[in-house]
């Protein structure tokens, strides 16, 4: 994974690393701070924001309980109000998705 510059969405820096998603935080969460107030403008409150992790890449689909308190402090720490983490090895569909979410809302 790559963080990017919003104007040019060109890869600068690696935050993941062979076993990794999230190796070098600092980088990560100024990636993710970007990407959070790119996709949601001024017009959303963070309050309202749920990050959806979802690694389906090999190596990074195991995922163990120290890389889930990764995952929650890095959403966290970028803002939003929490995290799904989906363990499921398969890409998701966006049906699945909104099922995932919507059941947060109950």
């Amino acid at each position: 994974m790559n963080a990017y510059s919003q104007e040019s969405r060109k890869a600068v820096a690696n935050f993941s690393s062979e076993r990794l998603l999230i190796a070098n935080s600092d980088i990560a969460i100024n990636s993710g701070k970007l990407l959070l107030q790119e996709v949601c403008n001024s017009n959303i409150k963070m309050s309202n924001i749920y990050l959806l992790i979802h690694p389906i890449e090999n190596g990074f689909n195991n995922i163990s309980p120290v890389e889930e308190m990764i995952y929650n402090d890095f959403g966290g720490s970028i803002g939003a109000s929490g995290v799904i983490i989906v363990k499921e090895e398969s890409q998701l569909t966006d049906k699945e998705i909104d099922k995932k979410i919507i059941s947060l809302n109950k």
